[in-house]
């Protein structure tokens, strides 16, 4: 299963595939929307697969701002999951509760997700989404002004 948002640059578009065996596309079938992707945005999916170069890129750019996450979380002592993707959750007990943290977040335009919604058992963790490079220092810099309060 592969969405077309992070490394293909088309998140708006809310399109993705799957490869699998027809029993899993059966059951899958059965619990997803009635309604189709429309054509322009299946247009816009093949034309995207073609541009290996900006699949490329992205893959690289993303890398290496996930990287740079980790490495500040890490540096801030803040426990995180491993991913290889480009979400990941990262342990906020240090900085107080979830709800008041992700609150300060949120006043200060950085979104996070409570990771209660991800089926998380404790709840200490946002879900992090790698973004732009301007996005990811402002999320750092709002965590250092929140652990320094």
């Amino acid at each position: 299963m592969r969405s077309f948002s992070k490394s293909f640059g088309l998140a708006s578009l809310r399109i993705g595939y799957i490869v699998a065996n027809s029993d899993i596309v059966n059951l899958i079938k059965k619990v997803s929307s009635p309604f189709k992707v429309n054509g322009l945005a299946q247009e816009l999916a093949i034309e995207a697969l073609k541009d290996r170069e900006h699949i490329k890129k992205s893959i690289e750019f993303l890398n290496m701002e996930r990287g740079y996450l980790i490495q500040e979380l890490e540096k801030l002592g803040l426990p995180y999951t491993k991913s290889v993707t480009t979400n990941f959750l990262v342990n906020i007990e240090k900085l107080g509760k979830v709800d008041g943290v992700i609150q300060k977040l949120w006043e200060r335009g950085v979104l996070v997700t409570n990771a209660v919604f991800f089926r998380v058992p404790e709840n200490r963790y946002i879900r992090v989404a790698v973004s732009t490079k301007k996005e990811n220092r402002y999320f750092i810099k709002i965590i250092k002004e929140i652990m320094n309060k």
